[in-house]
């Protein structure tokens, strides 16, 4: 499934790519053997209040990091065509705005009237230090993008690329389109991830939506989901609460709480409960529930089911109600001492397993 997935995503790129560039930042196999180029630099020193602003299309923003109250910018413009003049002329078209004041220093690439012809193309690459402390707004689309380790508050919007990321410790919003790529940590903030493969290693107190994508992370503290038509694979979470619809979801050890509502979810996955959880609460329908404890678990537990069955799997639980009738059942208990969690689940045509 995630393969098909996402070789439809990467042919949707394909078909985007050569719809919109005709043959922008494509091979060098079409005769082009002009090249042209220019080359930008800039440097200020920064107070850390100061944010660097960079809006681009059509090749590489490599953001690294640093301890100095200064940044630097470094851009090369590349066009290529199959004749001189035509390259120069390509390359007069591309221009770089930048803005300065006390507050922002802004670069924004403008590609001026270009005519999307088969024989050219070009690439527009950055390569910034800033200091680690300072604000960031990134906006890149078809190409890559590195962005080193972050104190200050981030705004990012990648589309048509690929991403790594290291650690943004600071106040965060991102959105990621049509892309692959790796995070290292998103320690606060609101996450956007559409038609994309992402692998992220930590959250911290986060607002997720995901469509259409396939995300794994490691490990989160807190966290709101919402996941629409994907793969949504955790590691290790504190809490989490949210929506899952038409989506395969799974978290290998629950530490806390979740409070989900779910609907043609596939399988729904808990590996494993901590002993010390508080609560689980579960709205569903069109979905198979599969939960397992740690071992010494106690816990609560109350179960409404139409048009599914419960199972638990040889484990010690005691009712103190169980009715089945119709179609509709409910089972209301505890395992071990009942001191511990409480699990209600409501589900309808969704099957219920403790293991």
């Amino acid at each position: 499934m995630r393969k098909m997935k996402k070789l439809a995503y990467n042919l949707m790129i394909v078909v985007t790519l050569i719809g919109l560039l005709s043959g922008g930042l494509e091979g060098k196999d079409k005769g082009l053997d002009y090249e042209k180029s220019r080359k930008i630099s800039k440097s200020y020193d920064v107070k850390s209040n100061v944010r660097l602003a960079i809006e681009n299309s059509f090749g590489r923003v490599h953001i690294n990091t640093w301890d100095q109250n200064k940044i630097t910018v470094d851009i090369e413009i590349i066009a290529r065509m199959n004749n001189e003049s035509r390259a120069q002329d390509l390359l007069d078209k591309i221009e770089i705005d930048i803005e300065e004041s006390s507050s922002e220093i802004s670069f924004e690439t403008r590609l001026g009237n270009l005519r999307n012809r088969d024989r050219e193309e070009f690439e527009i690459n950055y390569k910034v230090n800033m200091p680690k402390k300072n604000p960031l707004r990134l906006k890149n689309s078809f190409g890559g993008n590195y962005i080193g380790d972050l104190m200050g508050e981030s705004d990012i919007d990648i589309s048509y690329g690929d991403l790594k990321i290291e650690k943004l410790f600071g106040l965060t919003d991102i959105k990621i389109s049509f892309s692959d790529g790796s995070i290292q940590l998103i320690k606060q903030g609101e996450i956007e991830i559409k038609y994309s493969d992402v692998e992220i290693n930590e959250l911290g107190v986060v607002r997720m939506e995901q469509g259409f994508s396939d995300v794994e992370v490691e490990k989160i503290g807190t966290i709101d989901l919402t996941s629409k038509y994907g793969d949504m694979e955790i590691g290790t979470v504190q809490g989490i609460k949210g929506y899952v619809g038409y989506s395969e979801f799974s978290i290998d050890r629950l530490e806390v709480e979740l409070d989900m509502e779910t609907s043609y979810s596939g399988d729904f996955t808990i590996n494993e409960v901590a002993k010390g959880f508080s609560k689980i609460l579960i709205d569903g329908k069109f979905g198979d529930y599969r939960i397992s404890f740690e071992e010494g678990t106690n816990f609560t537990f109350d179960t409404e089911l139409s048009f599914s069955d419960f199972s638990y799997s040889g484990l010690p639980l005691d009712f103190d109600y169980k009715v089945k009738e119709d179609f509709k059942s409910r089972y209301k208990g505890r395992m071990g001492s009942g001191q511990g969690g409480f699990i209600r689940i409501d589900t309808s045509y969704g099957d219920i397993r403790f293991r």
